[in-house]
């Protein structure tokens, strides 16, 4: 869980700084930090809607805590309709199903650009090609 203290921005933020200084301290320049705001859940949440997270309801606002009664792991149950213990056995029967081309949630979009960037470099091809 994250400081309760600290914005929502000023934590993810953190976080990507701490993922992007681990891969520099490894010199390792491919690194994709994939950090869902605010939580996991929150891109599940997306999948899960009826337009498969084409809306503007990013659910990136999500408290940071689990200990919340609005946490992402009690939102996501309620949405399925099952206990917070059976809602990831629901999610892995429906992770082949997810269509990721339609999630616009930006921490998405900026774990997506990156990969994109990443792969582009790695297989030694121009960008604006992909």
């Amino acid at each position: 869980d994250a400081n309760t203290k600290a914005s929502i921005e000023e934590t993810y933020s953190d976080y990507m700084k701490a993922m992007n200084d681990g891969f520099n301290s490894v010199s390792f320049p491919h690194g994709v930090p994939m950090i869902p705001k605010t939580r996991s859940e929150s891109w599940l949440l997306c999948l899960l809607a009826p337009d498969g997270g084409a809306s503007a309801k990013y659910f990136e606002t999500l408290p940071m805590s689990d200990k919340s009664p609005n946490a992402g792991k009690k939102v996501l149950a309620t949405q399925l309709k099952v206990s917070e213990s059976e809602s990831y056995s629901i999610i892995e029967r429906k992770r082949d199903n997810f269509n990721w081309t339609t999630l616009q949630a930006p921490s998405f979009l900026q774990f997506s650009d990156r990969l994109k960037i990443v792969s582009a470099k790695l297989l030694n091809q121009n960008i604006q090609s992909i």
